[in-house]
């Protein structure tokens, strides 16, 4: 039996994957002097972290129900997740604490 949230991991991440390309194809680099929208930052950071807790739910259930599959998207989940919510705060200090 496949876990859903193992998916939803993954939509997380791409939805995180997603708002970021957005945000650089639209020119949103700080030495150029744009910030990025607070949206974006949003959608990033939340996003993230969500997919950082389906993912752990999901490896906690696959560990508890070894019958379920989708531990390498979770850990896949993960580990990206836990890259963009670490640039998305990134993001957000750059914003706060740019002049």
């Amino acid at each position: 039996m496949r876990s859903k949230l193992a998916l939803w991991s993954w939509i997380l991440t791409i939805m995180g994957v997603s708002s970021l390309w957005v945000f650089i194809l639209s020119g949103g680099l700080y030495f150029l002097g744009v910030s990025p929208n607070g949206l974006m930052i949003f959608t990033l950071v939340g996003s993230s972290l969500l997919g950082l807790i389906f993912g752990v739910v999901v490896l906690i259930k696959i560990k508890r129900d070894p019958n379920l599959t989708g531990k390498t998207h979770a850990i896949f989940g993960i580990i990206l997740n836990i890259l963009l919510f670490f640039y998305g705060f990134f993001l957000l200090a750059m914003g706060l604490f740019s002049g």
